[in-house]
């Protein structure tokens, strides 16, 4: 009953016929994918099945999974894929050597298995400066990141606000060039940028002449408000940015962690789901008594 729906999910009917033996690894993975997303298990055991095949085939197996859980029935996926785990999973497992040494929401078991591997947790420092390179037409001087009050810091609760100040140098004329910091997180996914272009109303796509900025010195500074960040170890890609050509000067690799203290706004009155954690203001009324 199901053949047909498995040959045209696995999108191998030219090569049905074909003994399996002679199948490509990607053609094999296809095939059994299908076979066994469409018998109906009451518990589907994924193991790598996204790290062969085309983007395309990757996405659908991914929604036939999410389709499989939406039904009621467990999907067990196992990946070295963090985008992967982070879109699908509702809780995540994190084994080392046979055993289970962390179970909790995705991104905080991927924050612990990123970490030991070599990429720094936090900066270790707050106050960032860079050498003068005389080649360069315009540069990143300096980054501090900070508290409100001001007080420099890579580790903030999720009710502290986060401000950044970015110091640059421009050595000549830019009829076009922002500055704007861009937020990682832990799978490398972007979660929020900004740029000093967000208040500022232009009128043609090109934005010319819309942030002419002559050589000197400038500082640059923006607040993310709170909360706005799940917890987690995020990268901050602060930049200068000339609109349709690209970025001229940027600095990577600066972390700051995000940590819920009180654990109050995470859990209440569930656990929210999404990149940001950004409460939004609601306005509910009674508009008839019954």
């Amino acid at each position: 009953r199901k053949f047909d729906e498995i040959v045209a999910f696995s999108e191998i009917e030219k090569f049905i016929d074909t003994p399996a033996k002679r199948y490509s690894s990607g053609m094999y993975v296809r095939l059994a994918f299908a076979v066994a997303a469409h018998l109906e298990p009451e518990i589907l055991l994924v193991d790598e099945v996204l790290a062969v095949g085309d983007v395309a085939f990757q996405q659908k197996c991914m929604r036939k999974m999410q389709d499989v859980a939406k039904q009621g029935r467990t999907v067990l996926f196992v990946s070295h894929s963090m985008a992967a785990i982070s879109m699908l999973c509702t809780r995540a497992i994190l084994l080392e050597q046979g055993r289970i040494t962390s179970s909790d929401r995705p991104l905080k078991v991927i924050d612990k298995y990123i970490s030991p591997l070599g990429r720094p947790a936090i900066s270790k420092e707050a106050e960032l400066f860079f050498k003068d390179i005389l080649r360069k037409k315009a540069q990143i001087t300096s980054i501090r990141i900070s508290r409100a009050e001001g007080k420099p810091s890579s580790k903030f609760d999720i009710y502290d606000t986060i401000r950044v100040n970015i110091g640059f140098t421009l050595r000549k004329h830019f009829p076009n060039i922002f500055v704007g910091c861009t937020i990682r997180n832990s799978i490398g996914q972007v979660v929020y940028a900004t740029n000093d272009m967000d208040w500022v109303n232009y009128k043609t796509p090109k934005m010319k002449g819309v942030f002419p900025k002559e050589p000197g010195s400038y500082k640059a500074s923006v607040t993310l408000p709170a909360p706005l960040l799940h917890p987690g170890i995020y990268e901050l890609i602060c930049l200068l940015n000339i609109p349709n050509v690209g970025r001229v000067d940027f600095q990577d690799e600066i972390f700051v962690e995000v940590t819920d203290i009180k654990g109050s706004f995470v859990s209440f009155p569930f656990e929210r789901d999404g990149v940001l954690a950004l409460p939004l203001e609601w306005h509910v009324e009674q508009t008839e008594k019954s």
